[in-house]
């Protein structure tokens, strides 16, 4: 978490390890036997960042993009072979998911040129703690959903936020771009 300008190489990297490059090797290593079962669902748990942005989150933003850019394709590939892949879009959860990624701020080169950062930032935990965080059980319950649904959604949000996350979407990027810049003066 932080600034991508004052994050290293290695923060973006280990990010899209978990978010991208795990679920891949995941996927790859069972692809095979669903093909030969001529069924299957992959289910991905990507985030409501997967589909919009949000300041000092843009390693996870990014790596999840990436899950949802590479779901969508997958999902074409192997519908064929009778094999589904969806897509979990929960929003904030009510895990150490906050605090985890807050104690990561510690290690950047700070630049000082990101005060609002700090302000935005400054609550630890207050991201596991959003109004509407899902407890992990309720996340869970729409995975079992999905993984066992004969004939799954593409997505499934998770989330009371998903009515934002379509306007989001649909909004022009000047839109997106003002309001975060209305959430940089706010912090």
């Amino acid at each position: 978490m932080g600034p991508l300008e004052e994050l290293p190489v290695e923060h973006l990297r280990e990010q899209f390890e978990v978010n991208a490059f795990g679920p891949h090797r995941v996927t790859r290593a069972t692809l095979p036997s669903m093909r030969r079962r001529g069924s299957g669902t992959v289910v991905n748990v990507s985030s409501v960042y997967g589909r919009t942005t949000m300041l000092g989150q843009g390693a996870y933003c990014g790596a999840k993009f990436a899950l949802e850019a590479m779901s969508d394709t997958l999902r074409a590939e192997v519908s064929r072979h009778g094999i589904d892949v969806v897509l979990i879009e929960p929003g904030p959860v009510e895990t150490r998911f906050g605090e985890t990624a807050l104690r990561t701020i510690e290690n950047l080169d700070r630049t000082g040129a990101y005060e609002w950062f700090d302000g935005l930032y400054d609550g630890r935990g207050t991201i596991d703690r959003a109004p509407g965080a899902l407890r992990p059980e309720a996340v869970a319950e729409v995975v079992v959903e999905a993984a066992s649904d004969p004939d799954p959604d593409a997505r499934y949000r998770s989330s009371p936020y998903g009515a934002a996350l379509l306007l989001d979407r649909l909004a022009p990027t000047t839109v997106r771009d003002r309001a975060l810049r209305l959430v940089q003066r706010l912090a």
